[in-house]
């Protein structure tokens, strides 16, 4: 499983859109997708600020997914750089799938049992870019689809709720966000070491830009 990390959900007005294809939908849409302060501190990319125009790949995480009859790509928004999508696949191998719910994030882990290219699934998503998995690797695969978007960026919200110490089932102690307290603070910028003392999590606000995707990066350091 990849090193996405999955901040808590914030609800919010839903939203609800039906696409035809990322490929064939000029549209400019306005997504929120989330970053983890780690991904800059691993020299991925620099800090981000609003007003900036940015390109990068989408990843997705979600613990389940399930077949849709619903032969039509969607999405609603939850909160948080979460979302209610319907999604076909259109890249599979054993390590990597992409979807397209309207626009197409990947995911480098093992596929859902019984799916294959030109299937649907249903599933609530965590989104976010993609830390160096496909600008690095994957857009090398064979038949892989180009997946880096180029983006304006609207606004950027920090997580603000503190952490606190709890045990998972093995005994081991880790810390989690109190999820009493969540909350965002905007910022014109992100500082990834400083920033909730280099732990911070961020949900960038962002345009689609209508420009093609591309297999290559200008963004990542």
């Amino acid at each position: 499983m990849s090193k996405l990390a999955l901040p808590a959900n914030a609800r919010v007005t839903f939203v609800i859109n039906k696409l035809k294809s990322n490929q064939m939908n000029n549209t400019q849409h306005e997504w929120e997708i989330g970053l983890s302060s780690w991904i800059i501190q691993d020299g991925n990319y620099d800090n981000f600020e609003t007003g900036q125009v940015a390109e990068f790949a989408l990843e997705f995480y979600s613990k389940t997914f399930q077949p849709s009859n619903t032969k039509q790509k969607s999405f609603k928004r939850l909160g948080a750089a979460k979302y209610e999508i319907t999604g076909e696949v259109i890249y599979l191998t054993p390590e990597v799938w992409v979807l397209d719910f309207g626009i197409c994030a990947f995911q480098e882990s093992k596929p859902p049992e019984g799916i294959n290219v030109g299937s649907f699934v249903a599933a609530e998503i965590y989104l976010g870019i993609d830390p160096f998995f496909y600008f690095e690797r994957l857009y090398t695969l064979p038949k892989m689809s180009p997946l880096i978007y180029s983006w304006k960026i609207n606004s950027i919200g920090q997580q603000t709720a503190p952490f606190i110490e709890t045990r998972e089932p093995s005994g081991q102690k880790v810390l989690i966000r109190d999820e009493n307290k969540l909350g965002y603070r905007t910022i014109a910028k992100t500082d990834a070491w400083k920033d909730d003392g280099g732990s911070a999590e961020y949900v960038l606000t962002c345009t689609r830009l209508n420009v093609p995707p591309k297999f290559e990066n200008a963004t990542a350091t």
